[in-house]
């Protein structure tokens, strides 16, 4: 400001019972400050900026200071008066004599009486703003020189004396851009993440009074991410210093893990603050700090553009993948299962890394923790690695340090486990679960498998009565079904349909196990593969009682709810006596007999007439 009440030469009269004057400041906030112009002491319409609350300014007694600059200088008036102002504003003001203006009200006022001698001397006092509401550029409040006593042109002395300091706010429209990063390390931009933006060391932001008024995180602005992935404040005053950008939904930054249904939540984010943004001392944004995909601290510096924008990543944690060897499977089948994963490209971000395999009651496992972790590989290379391996009720864990896996971000990690289908298993699928566990969010894939059966039943063709004790064995192309027991003792017949036993196939019919049909005609047979090539094949090798024996029968295994198999038989029937001559040959020769006798008779008794 130009000195708002000019000095005479020589010191006006004071009235001897005024001994202190009523100095009102009016501070006025400008978007632009708008040209010097001369206070008059008296209550000023020209000055049309709004009132500016929250200001302090302090009143410095440099009255010593100016007088013996304004008596050194040669000249006139006006000479000596500027030469006293260079020298008060210049002044050391560390040990002066100080009289502090109340904060400035709604209307930007603020009031103190000040002495108008200081000694023999009028008073001079170098008045500077020495708290600033937030926005202000603190670099244009520049400090102002007042002399009193102030009169009026009449020569009276002035009951206020009115002096207009004025601050400029400069406004800001922050924005950077959210992305997230998949698997891959694409990356595409991320809507409706929710931020909190909070004064470094103070409060959190309040788009209701776009002040810096909130104390608690949980009633501070919300502010999303656009459809373009943008977060942006618009017409901000910020007072210089730091600030902060906080990611609170779509993030963990309560250190909870993730379960929202939203895809944007499928990502998590790493540092917060996720940006900072740098204000200077004349409340301009002159740089903005965020962590890159790689986790690196980078900077810029506005102006913003596309090619020149802050990024908050998020990433995703990797999917983890469970595949095996044989989804159809018999009954005592070992199966080999493989878990792999991409490792995460921020997998130095992450505290927990830990793969837990959970596998179905009616599965076991059948390799050692050598064998597991003799498997692991990185993108197919076998490499050495030493997670802690444990166990538990049908599960396994790998738990391995995530600062071993750094060198190998981004790269796709695999290991193998075998598993054994047990015996007595029923007809239904089989879960193998795995599950990546993290600091973040965990993701898990499941992987069923499945055995097949055949139920059937051994009818009479006409009648469909039920047939008991007839045998049957399987085949499979050239080799014949055999039913182990769990001592691995092989089972010589199974009567019905009995499932506690494992599958195994031999060479020679004589070692089939026999299949004999119940008193109510049922037999079966359970731990089927049902994608056999050419089907199996169900062949009779003794019929019932008074029965012939059927056809073989080619069938699929499968989940025994289909309708049950009959297997007909034809009964053998009752056949005649061939070859001889029969009843008719006996009655011819019965006949014959009985006319030789009737002639005999009749010549005996024409003989003896």
């Amino acid at each position: 400001m130009l000195v708002p009440l000019f000095l005479s030469g020589q010191a006006p009269i004071v009235e001897a019972l005024e001994e202190t004057q009523n100095v009102v400041l009016h501070n006025l906030k400008f978007d632009q400050l708008p040209a010097e112009e001369q206070n008059t002491g008296d209550l000023m319409s020209n000055f049309q900026g709004d009132p500016l609350p929250g200001s302090v300014y302090t009143a410095y007694d440099v009255t010593d200071t100016y007088w013996k600059a304004y008596n050194a200088e040669s000249g006139a008036h006006d000479k000596k008066e500027a030469a006293g102002i260079t020298a008060a504003e210049k002044a050391d003001i560390s040990t002066a004599t100080n009289f502090v203006f109340p904060e400035t009200d709604q209307n930007g006022l603020a009031k103190v009486d000040l002495p108008i001698k200081s000694g023999d001397d009028n008073a001079i006092y170098l008045i500077k703003q020495t708290d600033f509401p937030e926005g202000v550029i603190q670099a244009k409040s520049k400090p102002f020189v007042l002399g009193l006593p102030s009169h009026k042109d009449d020569g009276t002395l002035r009951g206020e004396v009115h002096v207009y300091p004025k601050n400029e706010y400069a406004t800001n429209d922050l924005i950077f851009r959210k992305y997230g990063v998949d698997e891959k390390g694409d990356t595409s931009v991320l809507k409706d993440a929710l931020f909190i933006l909070k004064k470094e060391g103070g409060n959190y932001f309040n788009s209701g009074t776009n002040q810096f008024d909130i104390v608690d995180e949980k009633n501070a602005t919300k502010i999303p991410s656009d459809a373009k992935g943008d977060v942006k404040l618009t017409g901000l005053i910020l007072a210089s210093g730091t600030y902060e950008f906080y990611e609170v939904e779509s993030s963990v930054a309560t250190g909870e893990k993730q379960t929202g249904p939203k895809e944007d939540e499928l990502f998590h984010f790493i540092k917060n603050p996720a940006v900072i943004v740098t204000v200077s001392e004349e409340g301009v944004v002159t740089k903005y700090e965020y962590y890159d995909q790689n986790s690196n601290l980078q900077s810029i510096t506005p102006p913003v553009s596309e090619d020149n924008i802050a990024k908050a990543y998020n990433f995703k944690v990797p999917e983890i993948k469970k595949t095996v060897d044989d989804e159809k499977v018999e009954q005592g089948q070992i199966v080999s299962y493989t878990i792999s994963q991409k490792i995460p490209a921020d997998i130095t971000d992450y505290t927990m890394y830990n793969l837990i395999d959970t596998y179905d009651k009616r599965l076991e496992l059948c390799c050692s923790e050598a064998d597991i972790k003799g498997s692991i590989k990185i993108d197919g290379q076998p490499v050495v690695l030493a997670p802690t391996y444990s166990t538990g009720a049908n599960t396994f864990t790998l738990a391995f340090n995530p600062s071993d896996l750094a060198k190998y971000a981004k790269k796709t990690l695999t290991f193998v486990a075998t598993m054994r289908v047990k015996t007595g298993t029923d007809l239904s699928f089989m879960d193998n679960d795995v599950t990546f566990e993290n600091n973040f969010r965990d993701e898990t894939d499941k992987k069923q498998i499945i055995t097949y059966g055949k139920k059937f039943v051994k009818v009479d063709n006409k009648t469909d009565k039920q047939l008991a004790g007839a045998e049957f064995v399987i085949k499979q192309g050239a080799r014949f079904l055999q039913l182990i027991n769990n001592n691995g003792e092989k089972i010589t017949s199974i009567t019905g349909d009995d499932c506690d036993y494992t599958v195994k196939w031999v060479a020679n019919e004589t070692d089939a196990t026999k299949l004999i049909s119940n008193s109510e005609g049922r037999f079966g047979i359970y731990g089927l593969d049902s994608n056999v090539a050419n089907y199996y094949t169900l062949v009779e090798t003794k019929s019932p009682d008074g029965y012939v024996g059927s056809a073989e029968l080619k069938f699929t295994a499968d989940d025994c709810t289909s309708p049950i198999l009959k297997v007909g038989n034809k009964a053998k029937g009752i056949l005649p006596m061939t070859g001889g001559m029969g009843t008719i040959g006996l009655l011819v020769v019965g006949l014959v007999g009985l006319a030789a006798g009737i002639g005999y008779f009749r010549k005996r008794k024409v003989m003896e007439s």
